[in-house]
């Protein structure tokens, strides 16, 4: 693509809504980006009510398992070996807490059958999508986002969308590093940063070095993004997701992997590289109100 590529990018927590990656910017690249907050329990067809300061639940009384393998189900169908036989049976005098943890969405059918069989459900998390569009100029994002604003079709999706539409942050980026790697991109780490304006040369400077250092370890692509098209919103926006202070620019950047393992282990030898060692007395942005997290690719068209 030529250098003046738009990109459309988004986050949202929506149930564990993973990344929607995209390809083809080159510096110089014009990225429009958003990000949106959704209630899982709205993604999984509640209707959800005003939403105000969240506030974590108490911990569970059975501390969650996050593994992907049990010695008690060798036969990996979800159900603990010794109840399969018949010879055990479970019987509770009051309900146990338990927090559970899925990989991909649960339906409001899996919901139904769960309380139908007397279950109950005391909170449902949030999770964050992170995504984006890439276009090969901002002219063509503009005319693209006027010809879908005017089609019935997505009017008539945005009645049922399963997310919280006033929590979505968006804006357009124009990508000033992108550097490649050999592979796709299967898992993805998002970033989003305040820079002061005036050190922009300063950041994309250091940027552009990192960049290189990542995919010699295995990076598929990093891109880095200038704000260049970032609304303020009445509720939230880019702007205030990093307590953005009078003179600083938003900074859009992802970097695409293989996959989850290749990331883990590529991060460990970042860290531990000497050519990455922050220089703390000159760095070009706060870090401290930069956010970042790591998000499976769910959607690439």
């Amino acid at each position: 693509m030529n250098p003046q590529e738009l990109c459309h990018t988004h986050c949202l927590p929506t149930g564990r809504k993973p990344i929607q990656a995209g390809r083809g910017l080159r510096p110089g690249t014009q990225l429009s980006a958003w990000v949106l907050i959704c209630l899982l329990s709205a993604s999984l067809g509640y209707a959800a009510g005003p939403i105000g300061t969240p506030t974590p639940p108490p911990p569970p009384q059975v501390a969650p398992i996050i593994s992907g393998d049990y010695s008690a189900d060798t036969n990996g169908n979800c159900i603990d070996d010794s109840l399969e036989g018949g010879e055990v049976s479970i019987a509770a005098a009051e309900m146990v807490e338990v927090e559970l943890i899925f990989n991909e969405p649960v339906t409001q059918a899996q919901i139904n059958e769960f309380l139908r069989l007397g279950g109950q459900i005391t909170y449902m998390y949030e999770a964050v999508s992170f995504g984006w569009f890439e276009y090969p100029d901002k002219a063509t994002r503009d005319a693209a986002n006027e010809q879908m604003n005017n089609s019935p079709e997505f009017v008539d999706m945005g009645q049922s969308m399963p997310f919280d539409g006033q929590r979505l942050i968006f804006g357009g980026f124009e990508a000033f590093v992108d550097e490649r790697g050999a592979g796709d991109g299967g898992y993805v780490d998002g970033f989003v940063l305040p820079v002061p304006g005036a050190r922009r040369d300063d950041y994309r400077e250091m940027a552009s070095k990192a960049a290189k250092v990542f995919i010699e370890y295995g990076a598929s692509r990093v891109v880095e993004a200038w704000a260049d098209d970032v609304p303020h919103g009445k509720v939230t926006d880019f702007w205030r997701s990093v307590n953005a202070e009078p003179g600083e620019q938003v900074v859009f950047s992802y970097i695409e992997w293989p996959s989850r393992a290749a990331r883990d282990d590529a991060w460990k030898k970042v860290m531990a590289d000497e050519r990455m060692k922050p220089d703390m007395a000159n760095m070009p942005f706060d870090g401290q109100r930069m956010f970042w997290g790591g998000f499976q690719r769910i959607n690439d068209a």
